[in-house]
């Protein structure tokens, strides 16, 4: 779930890219700075999801914070997949939309940690905690030598 300032963000985004994918359907052409705006709108949209996820102490908020920021990227993804094409800025645009919701994909996985993974961490952190220690005492012992 997103903060309701990230919320309203998300919505101003989906309208604003829905727009501009209407206006190319009736035959206009997009100028130029608006297709740039709406790139630095969902580039700033994903800066402040990262920023946001700062804030949080539980894996699962980061989980739940991706996952809602993913499906804004989808759905504005898919608003341009269905648009006619118009010229390599618009292209540019496509593939920053779908780095983002790659990248969003990527955090979900990252933060999507099954407790078995969780204890085969922990196991694995321990076994190196006791191996690190063995290795300071044979380095001590043979210094004493």
């Amino acid at each position: 779930m997103l903060p309701a300032n990230l919320e309203d963000f998300g919505r101003c985004i989906l309208a604003d890219n829905k727009l501009a994918a209407l206006s190319l359907e009736a035959g206009e052409v997009l100028p130029t700075g608006d297709i740039l705006e709406l790139s630095a709108q969902v580039y700033g949209f994903h800066m402040s999801i990262a920023l946001a996820s700062r804030g949080f102490d539980r894996i699962e908020q980061h989980r739940q914070l991706w996952n809602s920021a993913h499906k804004v990227f989808v759905s504005v993804l898919s608003i341009w997949n269905l648009a006619p094409g118009d010229g390599e800025l618009l292209g540019a645009h496509r593939r920053l939309l779908a780095h983002l919701e790659a990248t969003s994909a990527d955090r979900i996985e990252i933060y999507s940690v099954s407790a078995t993974e969780r204890g085969s961490f922990r196991a694995a952190k321990a076994a190196d905690a006791t191996a690190l220690e063995e290795g300071i005492s044979l380095l001590f012992d043979s210094a004493k030598s």
